[in-house]
Parts: C-alpha cells; sequence; structure tokens
C-alpha cells in the first residue's frame, strides 16, 4: 500500500515525495484523495512550473540520455504535434502536452482547495533559492527559517535550445 512508504517517519516530521509527472495525469488527484480519505484536506503540494518550452526540451533530453527518444528535438515536437494530437491515447513524452499547466491546475482544483497549493516559478526559484525555500517552509507551517545555500543539483549537460526552435 502506498502509506506504507511513510510508516517510518515520525509523527513530528512532514513527509512527502517529489513525482513530476503527478501533475500531468488526470487521475493522480482522485487516487490521491481516496488513499487519504478524511486527511486528504490538510495534505499541501507543491508546484513547480518551468517555462513550457524549457521544460519540454529537458525532458527530450532526459528521454534521450535514457535511451527512449531516438529523434531530433525538432522531430520529436513535430511528431506529437502531428500523430499524438490526432491519436492522444498513443501518447508516448507529450513534450508539449505537460507545458499546459493551467489545465493539469484546474483538473486538481476539482479535488483540493486552492489553499493547498504552493506554486513556483522555477526560474525564480533558482535565481532566489534561499527566499523560495523558506516560503516553502512557511507554507508547511514551519516556524524556523533556514539559510540554504545555492546550489545546483542536477547540472544541465545538453546544448542550449537554438532560439529559432522556441517558437514551436
Amino acid at each position: 500500500m502506498y502509506l506504507e512508504f511513510f510508516k517510518d517517519a515520525q509523527p513530528d516530521q512532514i513527509k512527502g515525495e517529489i513525482k513530476p509527472a503527478y501533475l500531468y495525469f488526470k487521475e493522480v488527484p482522485i487516487r490521491i484523495k481516496e488513499t487519504f480519505k478524511e486527511k486528504a484536506d490538510n495534505l499541501k503540494f507543491i508546484v513547480i512550473l518551468k517555462n513550457p518550452v524549457d521544460r519540454a526540451y529537458s525532458h527530450y533530453w532526459m528521454e534521450y540520455k535514457r535511451n527512449k527518444e531516438t529523434l531530433k528535438f525538432e522531430y520529436a515536437i513535430i511528431n506529437e504535434l502531428i500523430y499524438e494530437r490526432r491519436y492522444p491515447q498513443h501518447r508516448v513524452f507529450s513534450y508539449i502536452d505537460r507545458g499546459f499547466y493551467s489545465e493539469q491546475i484546474l483538473n486538481w482544483f476539482k479535488f483540493f482547495r486552492r489553499e493547498q497549493f504552493k506554486f513556483i516559478i522555477f526560474e525564480e526559484f533558482i535565481a532566489e533559492q534561499n527566499k523560495i525555500m523558506n516560503e516553502i517552509l512557511k507554507f508547511l507551517c514551519v516556524e524556523k527559517e533556514y539559510k540554504f545555500e545555492n546550489k545546483i543539483v542536477f547540472k544541465n549537460d545538453y546544448p542550449p535550445l537554438n532560439e529559432s526552435l522556441k517558437i514551436f
């Protein structure tokens, strides 16, 4: 059972997980609501939103490095625009579709209150990590402020996106 993952946490600890795909899949919020039942109203969600073009490009390179994507970026986008839009049941990576945040967020709002969410713009987080981390702590009702070190955990090691491709 899913809740078993958190069984070793102490009662005074804040428990959580990181799952970027949760925002995208429509069935996730209802599953979470059903899993947590009466505790669902106490859940808090931290959602980090990246510029959709940069998100798509980063996602592409992640799949490429995993040897799951074989097409060049521009062809992968064209493939999604033509094939996956026409046959949505055959979606594979959804590079573009995952960037339509408003649809995804509105789906979550059907099951959870707006106050349960902290939305963060990725680029702002990178620029002001300490400030944003303390905002997150406040959102989670952690009273103490901390000094966080600005550091990059996952360094992009792929070529920059060609400016002409940003118009897709």
